[in-house]
This record gives C-alpha cells, sequence and structure tokens, in this order.
C-alpha cells in the first residue's frame, strides 16, 4: 500500500510539472544574417522583427562586422524567434557629438536613413521557417 502511494505522489508530482512548471514557450527557429549601409558593415545597429501574423517580436544588436543573431523574449530571453513573417526594422542612433554635430545624450541622432526606422517603409519583409534561417539586409543612404 505504501508503494502505491509513493508511485501515487510521483505521478501527481511529475504531472504537475508538465501541466504547470515546464512550458517552454512556442519552438523557436535560429535567424541570423548581416546588415550592411552602402555595402560596408553596419556596427550597433539595433534591428527589430515585428510580427505581421501572430509571432513574436524578436530583436539583435550586430556586432562590429554586421552580424547579428536574432533573440526573442518569450517569457524570457531566447535565441531565435517564432515560425511567421516579419517586418524589419532597423536603428542606430549616437548621442556622441563627434559622430554628429547635433547629438547629445539629451538628443540622440538616427544615423540611417528615415525609411529603414519604420517596418511599414523599410521594404525589407521575411518570412521564418523552421530551421536555420539567414536574412541579411543591405540598406542604402541614397
Amino acid at each position: 500500500m505504501k508503494a502505491n502511494k509513493t508511485i501515487l505522489c510521483l505521478l501527481v508530482a511529475c504531472l504537475s510539472l508538465h501541466l504547470f512548471g515546464c512550458d517552454r514557450g512556442p519552438a523557436l527557429q535560429f535567424v541570423e544574417g548581416t546588415v550592411t549601409l552602402d555595402g560596408k558593415p553596419c556596427a550597433n545597429c539595433v534591428i527589430s522583427f515585428m510580427p505581421k501574423d501572430g509571432g513574436e517580436l524578436g530583436f539583435a544588436r550586430t556586432d562590429e562586422e554586421g552580424k547579428y543573431r536574432l533573440s526573442s523574449h518569450v517569457g524570457k530571453t531566447r535565441a531565435g524567434t517564432t515560425i511567421g513573417t516579419y517586418g524589419i526594422c532597423l536603428d542606430k542612433r549616437t548621442v556622441d557629438p563627434a559622430v554628429h554635430p547635433k547629438a547629445s545624450p539629451d538628443n540622440p541622432v538616427q544615423l540611417l536613413p528615415k525609411k529603414y526606422t519604420d517596418g511599414a517603409t523599410s521594404g525589407f519583409e521575411i518570412t521564418v521557417e523552421k530551421g536555420k534561417n539567414v536574412h541579411d539586409f543591405d540598406m542604402f543612404s541614397k
């Protein structure tokens, strides 16, 4: 009888963990790529994947070579984002007056052409599919 109670308790504990404590959220797909401006790597650029069909918001910052690896915040920050279609917006600002004369901590200045800072006007729309995804974004100042 004691063994039956132990087994029952273990089953209830496992079921409780499954139902309440182990939700990993939706499956995320790996996304990486490179961002360039006029053919040169765009370092320290923030890239946002804006879901068009109920996916998860994805975000990244490019490294010195313009490379990024996307993350999402689904309960906690994890690599990747969900399958779906995304509008892309990019942002690169400075508060350094040596980089832009009008920049200051109270007045960050956008260094990218305005069209790229809005997912509706950037001209970038991508689809994240199951598995590894590589999406490069080439911007032009003119």
